[in-house]
């Protein structure tokens, strides 16, 4: 599992402080297994997935192994010159949902819905690359969202820059009002050989 969590390894006692707790970062093993299905029609690209996740720990109830369950849609069309539109959504359900999940620092909820729109086009014989993507977090993006502008130049094969900018959309969930102050400017330059 991507993210981690606190195990307390060992409680040493250190004179004028008390008990210290020698804490670890731990991940989880995951076991999945799912479905995923394209349907290609035409200019268009239709996608479902269905994916189970077992063995997901949190910090604030270490008794229990979790499962989640996630289902996605989406579909790409690519019927115009050099561009592709892509809109994907999906839904990731926690199973026996316990609330105190809810709390800092798992910040879980029962039922997670995310919706992503792409819009890639490439310019000059395929050296400019631009990519608009949008993700709303939440049924109508309320829980927040992240939207993000790059533009890439391929100035020979084995050479290229890019730059663009990310912003992030506060809402109701914690994580992503945490995030609120981090929009951020990026640029890279990459050869390849």
């Amino acid at each position: 599992d991507d993210e981690a969590n606190l195990l307390i390894t060992d409680i040493n006692f250190v004179p004028g402080v008390g008990l210290v707790p020698s804490i670890e970062y731990r991940h989880s093993r995951l076991t999945m297994s799912g479905i995923a299905l394209s349907i290609n029609s035409g200019n268009y690209i239709w996608k479902a997935e269905a994916a189970n996740f077992w063995g997901m720990e949190f910090n604030n109830v270490k008794e229990k192994k979790y499962t989640t369950t996630e289902f996605l849609f989406g579909t790409e069309f690519s019927g115009w010159s050099e561009t592709s539109i892509s809109i994907e959504s999906g839904l990731k359900h926690l199973n026996d949902f316990d609330s105190r999940l809810e709390a800092e620092p798992d910040y879980q909820l029962e039922d997670r819905i995310a919706t992503t729109i792409n819009f890639m086009q490439d310019y000059y014989n395929q050296t400019l690359h631009l990519q608009i993507l949008g993700t709303m977090i939440g049924e109508w993006g309320d829980d927040g969202g992240l939207n993000r502008v790059s533009l890439e130049y391929d100035a020979v094969d084995a050479f290229s820059v890019k730059g663009g900018i990310m912003i992030y959309q506060p809402g109701d969930i914690l994580y992503f009002q945490s995030l609120n102050d981090n929009d951020r400017i990026f640029l890279e330059a990459r050869y390849s050989f």
